[in-house]
């Protein structure tokens, strides 16, 4: 058992998980409203993957890709690090997850596709080294054949996560002391290291934007091929 299990009790027979702490802290997204991935209602229902704070010290994340019921004592909103944040707090004996059987939504990976990688809202307990884990569980909750190569996830999260202070510099060439910037997959700026494969493509103004603010220091061998 880890230190985080410590804190909450999976009921066998009544398929419920109770927090057992003092005070717990759930900060889903609040744009996750905008793709009914949270619903405010007698009973607040949000995709179960967002940061928790526990006793206001311990940082973790929940990682189930589906839509779970809360049992909250208090909510409100909060914005942190730019991002406003619905909060569910529960106290000892709330349950996290009213029920632990789920309703499989096999639209749930392609969500959790757009909003983690192509537009680059990473859960904020996300790390880059776990960040190509985040699919583990989608085939077998939410039922959609979708087998995720954990080497090519990790070559994707390469590119998203990059170094705070300068953009262009991938964060795997730092010394990882600092916490990292994750850019979109979308962000063609920070995509191609040469300039023609900057400025080549459907996103070329914002590729040439990328080139005339990070120049290239040396040539591509496709670009010295071309200039022959």
């Amino acid at each position: 058992m880890s230190d985080i299990d410590r804190f909450f009790k999976l009921d066998d027979k009544t398929k419920d998980v109770t927090f057992t702490g003092d005070k717990l802290q759930c900060l889903i997204p609040l744009r996750y409203m905008d793709k009914n991935q949270l619903i405010l209602g007698d009973k607040i229902q949000a995709l179960g993957i967002f940061t928790m704070i526990i006793n206001d010290k311990i940082k973790c994340g929940l990682q189930i890709p589906a839509v779970i019921t809360i049992d909250a004592v208090k909510t409100y909103q909060e914005t942190v690090d730019g991002v406003q944040y619905f909060v569910c707090e529960l106290h000892k004996g709330n349950k996290l997850l009213e029920s632990t059987m789920v309703i499989k939504n096999n639209m749930t990976g392609y969500f959790m596709w757009v909003e983690f990688f192509t537009l680059g809202n990473m859960p904020s307990y996300i790390s880059y080294a776990n960040a190509a884990n985040l699919f583990d569980d989608v085939k077998e909750v939410t039922g959609l054949a979708f087998n995720p190569n954990r080497a090519i996830l990790g070559v994707i999260a390469a590119h998203l996560f990059r170094d705070r202070k300068d953009l262009s510099k991938p964060y795997r060439l730092t010394d990882m002391k600092e916490p990292p910037k994750v850019v979109s997959l979308r962000t063609v700026a920070y995509g191609p290291s040469s300039t023609q494969g900057k400025i080549i493509g459907s996103y070329a103004q914002d590729g040439l934007n990328g080139a005339l603010i990070n120049q290239a220091d040396s040539t591509s061998e496709l670009e010295e091929l071309y200039r022959a």
